[in-house]
């Protein structure tokens, strides 16, 4: 989301309910409107209107409308599928993957702390799930400090 927020003021949000869409969206920048064949994992796309209400040092502040709903499956949310323990702890992993870089390497008990729990979530992300392209996607998490 940050790389639409800095480039334009226009663009799609996606909720999808697998989360190997979300790590291709972030890994390999796939999803886009022209990209149907992900539509169907998707419940909710729409384009969206962002404003930037107020930038902060290290934070921003954004309001973001809805222009309009480009798909809004299944229409009632109750019938959307839960995902597994295992998407959950695959999902967990890539946003902590997203702060690796601003763990500082070295000795100290924060960084031990979240690497600890970082390893947690990819060793039983991995372990529960029996999907060859989550365990593939794991593999290539980032590691950096934790190693």
């Amino acid at each position: 989301m940050k790389r639409i927020i800095d480039n334009i003021d226009n663009g799609e949000l996606y909720i999808c309910r697998d989360p190997f869409i979300i790590y291709r969206a972030l890994s390999e920048h796939i999803i886009s409107s022209s990209d149907k064949a992900h539509w169907q994992s998707c419940g909710v796309i729409a384009e969206v209107h962002i404003n930037l209400l107020k930038f902060g040092e290290g934070y921003s502040e954004y309001l973001v409308d809805v222009v309009s709903y480009l798909r809004v499956e299944p229409s009632n949310p109750s019938l959307v599928a839960r995902i597994c323990r295992s998407e959950n702890m695959f999902v967990e992993s890539m946003i902590m993957s997203t702060r690796v870089s601003l763990i500082a390497s070295g000795p100290s008990k924060s960084v031990d702390d979240f690497c600890t729990q970082y390893r947690y979530v990819i060793n039983n992300a991995g372990r529960l799930s029996t999907r060859s392209e989550i365990q593939a996607a794991l593999a290539k998490l980032v590691r950096g400090a934790c190693i």
